[in-house]
């Protein structure tokens, strides 16, 4: 599992939870209730940011596929 860097910023009756991932510098951000359970607003804010470096990665994958068989010329 990577290592996951949060910040929570406090908005009334809602925090904003953001989650990121230091190697990639890849950001997500969540509001939740501010009287949810932190290792909740946690799950909820680091499954954001995993599913957004698995699109970036099949992103990058899509690109290198599409680019291959291209000849030059």
């Amino acid at each position: 599992m990577r290592e996951v860097l949060f910040e929570f910023v406090p908005r009334g009756r809602h925090v904003k939870v953001s989650a990121l991932d230091p190697q990639t510098f890849t950001e997500a951000v969540i509001v939740g209730d501010a009287r949810q359970d932190v290792e909740v607003l946690k799950a909820v804010a680091t499954r954001k940011l995993y599913y957004l470096l698995a699109k970036q990665r099949s992103a990058r994958q899509d690109s290198k596929s599409k680019g291959k068989g291209k000849g030059k010329g």
